[in-house]
């Protein structure tokens, strides 16, 4: 993520990638605090072809940007 005064942070790690491809969805913004959630969703193979597999993370707006 990267903020308007162009300080960066990462939202969401993994080691064990088994993702094809990994698009970014979409996100919420709470309405009571500096927070969002980040709806991910990565392309895996399965059985017969590939298939998107959703998850969510979520972070503060304020802490953790360097």
């Amino acid at each position: 993520m990267t903020r308007d005064d162009k300080k960066v942070k990462t939202a969401k790690k993994s080691s064990d990638v088994k993702a094809l491809a990994v698009y970014a969805s979409g996100y919420f913004a709470s309405p009571y605090e500096d927070r969002v959630a980040i709806v991910t969703a990565e392309e895996r193979f399965v059985f017969e072809g590939t298939e998107l597999f959703y998850s969510i993370s979520g972070c503060s707006l304020k802490v953790g940007f360097k």
